[in-house]
């Protein structure tokens, strides 16, 4: 017995067949130091065990199909990415607080440890986090497979970094062939999810939304007054806008200088109603063109182009787990920002599309 540690899953079949004929082999379980007994479980798995009897009363019983299966699965998907991985690995903290890793994976550098958990039967929120505290005290980062059947999982719903938690599932209900994992509505293979989480390919991501990407029709109709074509923004919005942003005026018109009769806002004094509003005025007569002097045919009248506005938000929180593709959140427009897509080769759609690529669908 020279202390190296020894896999089932990882022996070949002809050192298990040996270790199996061998009746005086030196492997033994770990904390017990009982001698190993060689078995095989009715889905083929080949694993460890006491003798009847030797169990310590403080390990559990008979483990479920799903929980060897994944124990399994992560062993190999850990070797894969270049880690070193044991199951069953034990041990205390300075504060005398117990903890089992399922599978403890460690870095080729020897000191960054990763442990996963599978949790196959129903556990409260609280445990979760009073048992992520004593692999927290003992410098392990821990990630947990929840593959419980339990209906309202929060840190699911509402992930935290200090929590890494995902749902687990069978892809088919009657195999233990295929396990998936939920990331942000993608479905991942077990196995990829593993040596990606091992590898950088999972990272938490927090930030604020104070922005939401509005889109504005610019309408070409006939001036109400010198029967020209002209075209101007939606009149429904434009006021609304101009009093949240009055500094978008400025861009509104940069944005649209090049349309051909495009009007331009300015403000307007109604006498007949004793107000002041941001109107579209026509570039030939001056004349506004109110919302109140559009005929009803207006909202059929051809668009020829969209005015993309970011407009302030209140903060929302967006905080999830991200999957190979990490939003760049310093991309993410501020409020007043515009782009105008015309369809044409030097509109904004191409930068549009990079933000977008950038964003990765990140809430604006």
């Amino acid at each position: 017995m020279d202390g190296t540690p020894v896999v089932s899953v990882f022996l070949t079949d002809e050192e298990w067949k040996t270790e199996a004929l061998n009746k005086s082999r030196d492997l033994f379980m770990p904390e017990t130091k009982s001698r190993a007994v060689l078995k095989v479980s009715r889905l083929g798995h080949r694993f460890f065990s006491h003798k009847p009897g030797e169990r310590k009363l403080s390990q559990t019983g008979g483990e479920s199909d799903d929980h060897v299966m994944l124990k399994i699965k992560t062993l190999f998907a850990a070797t894969a990415a270049g880690w070193s991985a044991l199951p069953e690995q034990s041990g205390v903290t300075a504060s005398g607080k117990f903890y089992r890793a399922d599978v403890l994976c460690t870095h080729p550098n020897g000191k960054t440890k990763v442990a996963v958990e599978i949790q196959r039967s129903t556990q409260r929120d609280v445990d979760y986090e009073e048992r992520q505290r004593v692999y927290v005290e003992a410098g392990i980062r821990c990630i947990w497979i929840d593959i419980s059947k339990k209906a309202y999982r929060h840190h699911i719903s509402k992930p935290t970094k200090a929590l890494p938690r995902f749902e687990c599932k069978r892809q088919s209900p009657d195999s233990t062939g295929t396990y998936l994992v939920s990331i942000e509505k993608q479905d991942i293979d077990f196995p990829e999810f593993i040596q990606g989480a091992l590898t950088g390919k999972l990272r938490f991501i927090e930030h604020e939304v104070n922005t939401s990407l509005h889109h504005i029709r610019i309408h070409r109709k006939r001036c109400w007054s010198c029967k020209i074509h002209i075209c101007l923004l939606d009149p429904e919005f434009t006021e609304d806008l101009v009093r949240q942003m009055p500094k978008i005026v400025s861009t509104i018109h940069r944005k649209t200088r090049h349309i051909q009769d495009m009007c331009r806002i300015k403000l307007i004094h109604f006498k007949k109603r004793g107000v002041k509003e941001h109107v579209s005025c026509c570039p030939h007569c001056g004349i506004a063109q109110s919302y109140s002097e559009l005929d009803h045919r207006f909202e059929l009248a051809d668009h020829v182009a969209f005015l993309a506005i970011a407009r302030p938000t209140g903060l929302l929180p967006r905080r999830f787990w991200s999957w190979e593709t990490h939003p760049k959140l310093e991309m993410l427009p501020v409020p007043g920002a515009a782009f105008l897509i015309t369809g044409e080769p030097d509109d904004d759609s191409a930068l549009l599309e990079i933000l977008r690529e950038n964003l990765k669908g990140c809430h604006w």
